[in-house]
């Protein structure tokens, strides 16, 4: 097996890892997996070629990941009181090692989202890019495009 090949393994693992800690509610552990520079981006429009060039469901960078995730977590907040329970499903995973050594990850990802006895669904074409560090795979980027992003959307508080 080429080193190349067991990269992407290693990043498609990652991706489905991070899918299982989200649905296991482990959000508190959530922004580690991103380089201090990293951030997370969820167009509103469907070909929305960057968030600097209109408003966004969400553009954030780590810190404000992390405070995001410390009000999610609060017990008073009201999107998550009772806290949703949910389910992701990831799959069509396309990991490409790229020219600086980064990982390019392309799926596509289902979220169900119950919450007070209703069940909701998303879903959206995920690009999540990765950097190799010392303490392995940490996201620099990663977009959500969901397919219904410009339509409206229930209250979730919940990373996808």
């Amino acid at each position: 097996m080429s080193s190349a090949a067991s990269l992407e393994e290693l990043a498609e693992r990652f991706v489905l890892d991070e899918a299982r800690m989200l649905d296991d509610r482990r959000y508190a552990h959530w922004p580690e997996l991103f380089l201090p520079d990293g951030w997370y981006w969820m167009p509103s429009q469907p070909d929305q070629e960057s968030p600097h060039t209109a408003v966004s469901i969400v553009y954030e960078e780590r810190r404000l990941l992390e405070l995001r995730i410390r009000r999610l977590l609060h017990p008073a907040t009201p999107v998550e009181n009772p806290p949703a329970l949910a389910h992701r499903h990831v799959n069509s995973i396309v990991a490409t090692v790229q020219a600086d050594s980064s990982i390019e990850v392309n799926s596509l990802a289902v979220i169900f989202v119950l919450r007070e006895r209703i069940q909701h669904i998303l879903s959206a074409r995920v690009r999540h890019e990765l950097a190799q560090t010392g303490d392995g795979l940490r996201i620099r980027s990663k977009t959500v495009r969901l397919l219904n992003c410009d339509s409206p959307l229930f209250a979730f508080a919940a990373p996808f």
